[in-house]
């Protein structure tokens, strides 16, 4: 394995299809190694892909890259990074919007109930969750935003997420859909 510095010097001095080709694979490499500190909680095929494209993303933007600013692992380690995070701001944007479409179509219900049946419901599916989805519960109704439920919680944005889909999903079994 060569480093992205190495790999970017050899192409730098002789820019043929092949050293154009080590140098994409050293940018993979270490963009797998960024992701793995970046993306919390996620397993190595989880975010293998924002990886690729981050990688990808850097080497098309080649020539941005200006040398005597920085080297070129520098550069590429601030390239790949930001576009990792943005990958995570991206996929915690779509949760958020999936949570909040949920909310939505269940407020947009036409179906005529009483707010007996409503309140029967709602206990069915509460009787079914534990203290702390529970308290989760409590704190998306409030609207509290997940990355501080996390912070309360004591536990990683990742780990609030995965219990959300839970409860979500305890929540549809319990109502029999």
């Amino acid at each position: 394995m060569s480093t992205v510095n190495d790999a970017y010097e050899e192409y730098r001095s002789d820019s043929t299809d092949e050293n154009y080709g080590r140098l994409y694979e050293a940018l993979r490499e270490y963009s797998q190694s960024l992701a793995n500190t970046v993306i919390p909680d996620s397993s190595r095929s989880y975010h293998h892909h924002a990886a690729e494209n981050a990688a990808t993303n850097s080497l098309l933007e080649l020539e941005k890259f200006d040398p005597q600013k920085a080297s070129f692992s520098t550069w590429a380690n601030m390239s790949i990074t930001r576009d990792l995070i943005d990958w995570v701001r991206k996929r915690e944007r779509r949760r958020e919007d999936s949570l909040e479409k949920v909310n939505s179509d269940s407020s947009k219900s036409t179906d005529p109930i009483s707010v007996v049946e409503a309140k029967l419901l709602l206990e069915k599916v509460l009787s079914t969750l534990s203290d702390e989805e529970r308290t989760l519960c409590g704190m998306m109704q409030n609207g509290l935003p997940l990355h501080r439920m996390a912070d309360y919680l004591g536990v990683s944005l990742a780990t609030v997420k995965r219990r959300w889909d839970g409860i979500r999903e305890k929540g549809r079994n319990a109502l029999g859909g």
